[in-house]
């Protein structure tokens, strides 16, 4: 895959975020959209760290049923601050790939 694909990916769960509903359901949205997505993906360290960070704070949580995942069980145990903090961090990641120079390869 390519940074040009996280960028499609990641346009997509911003999208996802600033729809109706609930914030921790807007976040499953997002994630939905970009979980595919792997650290390898983008070109820069500082694309990757912004990546990998959002990734942890979405996944700190080990459920406690095994038909649950990390994302879920995390997700429903949010704060609307940490909710609100992690949808920021997936928009600044989204804007860092829209400015990004594009390579071609």
């Amino acid at each position: 895959m390519s940074q040009d694909y996280a960028r499609e990916k990641f346009v997509t769960a911003t999208s996802t975020l600033v729809g109706n509903g609930d914030i921790r359901t807007r976040l499953l949205g997002a994630y939905m959209s970009f979980h595919p997505i792997k650290e390898s993906d983008f070109r820069t360290s500082e694309l990757s760290k912004g990546y990998k960070e959002i990734m942890g704070r979405l996944t700190k949580v080990t459920p406690k049923d095994s038909d649950e995942g990390r994302v879920p069980a995390t997700v429903k145990q949010l704060s609307d601050d940490e909710a609100g903090e992690i949808a920021e961090l997936i928009w600044n990641l989204t804007y860092s790939l829209l400015t990004a120079p594009r390579v071609d390869r």
